[in-house]
């Protein structure tokens, strides 16, 4: 059973990232365009994480007040 689930997981997650990968049929490579595209990434990826750490900190502070 355990393995059942572990390879259904393993499989769900494989498909997920070749799903979010990009197309493969693309024009040439633009530098502008593929620093535009990282620096996006990098926001996104800053905007998460930085509501992780809210979200963590709501709980901290509800432990204090506990």
């Amino acid at each position: 059973m355990k393995r059942k689930l572990m390879m259904t997981a393993m499989a769900v997650l494989g498909l997920s990232v070749l799903l979010a990968a990009p197309a493969g049929a693309q024009e040439a490579y633009d530098a502008e365009a593929g620093d535009a595209a990282m620096q996006y990434v990098l926001d996104n990826l800053w905007v998460f994480l930085a509501g992780v750490l809210v979200f963590f900190m709501q709980a901290g502070f509800a432990m204090v007040e506990a």
